[in-house]
């Protein structure tokens, strides 16, 4: 709560007002939370003597005395804001204290309160209550006659103890969050209070909880949502939120020199090079902040500004004495360098020395987060269905600060593009990083103070979620993947050159044994799997209970397809299936042989058109693949057309094929392959390969 003051209970009617009566909804905690969110809603009369009306909904730990957020509603007279004093008496209880949920029969919505403007409030009132619900009422409009404006107010941690807080009518710079769920607050009431209903509390402590564990997806300004969202509070990019930023230096704030200097020094890096870049400047995700004179700036005017800021470690060293040398630097130095820090929406950490990745070879290493909170559980659920593995993403530096702003996109075909797409659309990446290297451009020149060289370069370690979305190429080197959701980054390390830059595979960076932690039926450990006699390695990386594979396989009727990707077994694992030394695979033999033996219920004019779309797919070399993508859509659908006996044998007759760029054998059924390249999972000129194989072999 906020600090104690003299807290004189008054009533703004002529009736003595019952005690104060605390209630209380809890929230479940977010895992791991530590800190609560408490609303108060409380009022004050003409005079500022303060008459509590509160109610407090803690989101979070409920048991957290050390340290919360607390959110405030305060009306107060147009003199100035005014902080609820903490009651002496706030957790006596008594008989006739009316439950949140409003069991009284009228109901919070029955109930019309005039204002101090005959019909119109400059804000929306926050009314809660201490006693009857009708003794509330009548309070409130009495109390309503003497108030035109509400005031919230946020805070985090105990004042005293060093906290911050902010509120809608004295606002304080560097305090992002408190400001996002003050203007939150502050639309909730402008758009629900005329056509409020019993559930108005509990909507607005779901909706402020819900900005608490989504920030990055509103505007911390306007609230406004985000198209791409990010992990932090940032602003949109609305002239007036620009300026709420930039001027008033609401969400501003420098202590990053303090906190991480590394971090702020990769900042002014990355921003210094996009500004350098020409080609990258028409598509930042971010508008230019403007300068004294409302004028915007022009990237060679940040490239200047950037380069008269002091070293990192320099402001760093500067403590209280940081903004002077800023403004000593040059007068929009410290303007500059709040937006930049302001507009990031990763969540980006110095690794410690001692917890390096020493094969890296590099001191600047970086721990990285730029998923939202959907992204995050979409790739958990991905990974958890399908696996995941590692691999690294390389970039040109003028790149990474639109990645920072708006995460890893699939910019194939778009302004953002700045390689080819030899093998489809989507975020490509690489097992090793001296084939990542060939995409990380330099910017030719970085920030001239910056600890990382003049011209340095970036390469990512990112987890993969091994689904039917992602594919491998070039004998395995290189990997794309076509959905965004399953790439996430973890690390950055940053190189003075590309000489630098050693030559590591991802899966030797992170220790990952096997791509699944569990088996994925029985949810069965690798230990007890292999201790009772029934483990299976295959040589995509994952590990198996035989007994689970051999059910799955005979569920889809002999079709040997690994669960977790949707891909089809290589021959050479299908072979460890069925004769795996437990036995289990031997009552696959006899569905093998009658699957093999349907090949040849085909008929020959299936195999020709199989041929002919096969021919189309291969020759297809545009950049949209529209020959190749209309002739699968009408085989797909005269597929369907076909005698019961036919799609049946197309559906379970194995072939076996060889990819022609990796040269490794793989198995596949027909009409497997076409449900696989229509949903987007398998490449155009494999999946033409594989046809042309299927009818060259029948």
């Amino acid at each position: 709560m906020w600090p104690s003051s003299p807290n004189k209970r008054v009533s703004p009617t002529s009736h003595n007002h019952p005690p104060s009566q605390r209630q209380r909804v809890v929230a479940p905690p977010q895992a791991g939370s530590s800190s609560a969110t408490a609303i108060n809603l409380a009022s004050s009369d003409e005079e500022n003597e303060e008459v509590e009306y509160d109610e407090d909904f803690f989101i979070g730990d409920d048991d957290d005395e050390e340290e919360d957020n607390s959110v405030q509603y305060l009306a107060t007279p147009n003199s100035g804001p005014t902080h609820a004093a903490q009651s002496a008496d706030e957790n006596d209880q008594s008989d006739d204290e009316y439950d949140f949920d409003d069991d009284n029969a009228d109901g919070f919505s029955q109930h019309s309160f005039g204002d101090a403007d005959g019909g119109h409030l400059e804000a929306p009132l926050a009314i809660v209550g201490q006693g009857g619900l009708d003794d509330d009422i009548h309070a409130a409009q009495a109390m309503l006659e003497n108030t035109g404006q509400c005031l919230i107010s946020v805070r985090h941690g105990e004042v005293e103890a060093g906290g911050i807080s902010t509120s809608t009518l004295r606002s304080t710079p560097g305090f992002p969050m408190g400001l996002q769920l003050c203007q939150t607050a502050l639309n909730f009431f402008s758009a629900r209070w005329h056509n409020r209903g019993e559930s108005f509390l509990s909507d607005l402590c779901l909706t402020l909880k819900d900005r608490l564990y989504n920030s990055g997806n509103y505007c911390m300004m306007c609230d406004a949502e985000f198209t791409h969202p990010g992990v932090k509070p940032t602003i949109c990019g609305k002239q007036l939120c620009a300026y709420q930023l930039e001027t008033l230096g609401l969400g501003a704030d420098l202590s990053l020199f303090d906190v991480d200097p590394a971090v702020a020094d990769l900042l002014v890096t990355f921003a210094t090079a996009a500004c350098v870049d020409t080609a990258r400047q028409q598509v930042s995700p971010v508008p230019m902040p403007v300068d004294h004179d409302d004028t915007p700036f022009t990237p060679a005017s940040i490239v200047k500004v950037l380069n008269s800021i002091p070293a990192a470690e320099t402001l760093n060293q500067a403590g209280e004495g940081r903004k002077a040398l800023l403004d000593e630097a040059a007068p929009s130095a410290a303007r500059v360098a709040a937006w930049l820090f302001a507009t990031n929406r990763a969540h980006i950490v110095s690794v410690e020395p001692e917890h390096h990745i020493e094969v890296m070879k590099t001191p600047h290493q970086f721990h990285i987060h730029t998923s939202t909170r959907q992204h995050a559980e979409k790739f958990a659920k991905l990974r958890a269905e399908h696996g995941s593995f590692f691999a690294f993403h390389g970039s040109g530096l003028s790149n990474w600060h639109n990645i920072l702003r708006q995460n890893l996109k699939v910019a194939s075909k778009t302004p953002m593009m700045s390689t080819g797409a030899a093998y489809g659309e989507g975020i490509y990446m690489a097992a090793g990083s001296s084939t990542s290297a060939g995409y990380m451009r330099s910017a030719g020149r970085g920030w001239i103070h910056s600890d990382f060289g003049p011209m340095p370069v970036c390469l990512a370690l990112v987890e993969v979620a091994n689904s039917s979305r992602v594919h491998w190429h070039l004998q395995n080197q290189i990997v794309v993947a076509n959905d965004e959701s399953c790439v996430v980054l973890h690390h950055l390390f940053i190189y003075n050159s590309h000489s630098a830059i050693p030559h590591v595979l991802a899966k030797d960076v992170v220790k990952v044994r096997f791509k699944n932690t569990t088996t994925i039926a029985y949810g069965s450990s690798y230990e007890e799997v292999e201790r009772e006699g029934k483990l299976l390695i295959t040589s995509d990386e994952y590990f198996w209970d035989i007994e689970e594979v051999v059910g799955m396989i005979q569920a889809k009727h002999g079709l040997f397809i690994n669960p977790y990707n949707q891909v089809p077994f290589a021959p050479a694992d299908v072979k460890a299936i069925v004769n795996h030394p437990s036995g289990h695979g031997r009552v696959l033999e006899q569905i093998e042989v009658a699957n093999a033996a349907l090949r040849n219920t085909i008929p020959s004019y299936v195999y020709g058109r199989l041929r002919m779309v096969g021919e189309v797919c291969i020759r297809d070399t545009t950049d949209d693949f529209a020959s190749a993508h209309r002739v699968i859509a009408d085989l797909h659908e005269w597929l369907q057309t076909l005698p019961a006996n036919v799609k049946d044998a197309l559906a379970r007759a194995p072939f076996e094929a060889v990819d022609s760029h990796t040269r490794q054998p793989f198995r596949d059924t027909v009409a497997h392959s076409v449900e696989l390249v229509v949903s987007g999972g398998e490449c155009v000129h494999r999946f033409g390969d594989f046809l042309k194989q299927v009818a060259a072999g029948r």
